[in-house]
């Protein structure tokens, strides 16, 4: 199951002083040791943006990773361009997610890019293009939602986990 990877979203501090664990994963950590600006401020910019495009705990996390950016860009880091940290991203996507989380997000953006091509067509010139994908459209969706299901299934099966995978305590679970 997704779960946040940062400490609070108070994107007013410095990412590294509230997510101070991340300074040692992979790319990330690089990319923390590569920032010379003061207080690594300028990587924490960054990261705070990534968080705001990725993270479950982010109040964008429901809108299309294009408008979840345009939001970020319009709101937060004027220069951020997602397109620029694509490897910190897959990286705190790999942290935050399941792989069944991964994939359902592939396809919600896939979902989502095919949408705005179908509306970008017009109806009058391509109606025998726009019709083939509709048709296609119910296929997608009885497989979207295999995957969902599957996501569920995980969700039920690791409700009584706690981090690790440990089983709950009898104290945990007020059984005693």
């Amino acid at each position: 199951m997704a779960s946040s990877i940062v400490n609070n979203f108070d994107i007013g501090s410095n990412f590294w002083k509230v997510n101070s664990q991340l300074v040692y994963a992979g790319e990330i950590g690089k990319f923390y040791d590569g920032d010379k600006s003061k207080g690594k401020e300028e990587s924490s910019r960054v990261m705070w943006s990534i968080a705001l495009c990725c993270d479950v705990g982010s109040m964008f996390k429901n809108l299309p990773l294009k408008e979840r950016e345009e939001m970020v860009r319009g709101s937060y880091n004027k220069g951020f361009e997602l397109s620029r940290y694509m490897g910190l991203y897959d990286e705190y996507e790999r942290m935050t997610k399941t792989s069944w989380e991964r994939q359902i997000g592939i396809w919600e953006d896939k979902l989502d890019e095919k949408t705005d091509y179908i509306k970008s067509l017009d109806y009058r010139k391509d109606s025998d293009k726009i019709e083939k994908l509709l048709l296609t459209n119910g296929k997608l969706w009885e497989e979207y939602n295999k995957i969902r299901e599957e996501i569920e299934k995980d969700r039920q099966k690791g409700a009584g986990d706690v981090r690790g995978k440990s089983r709950k305590s009898a104290a945990e679970s007020n059984l005693i």
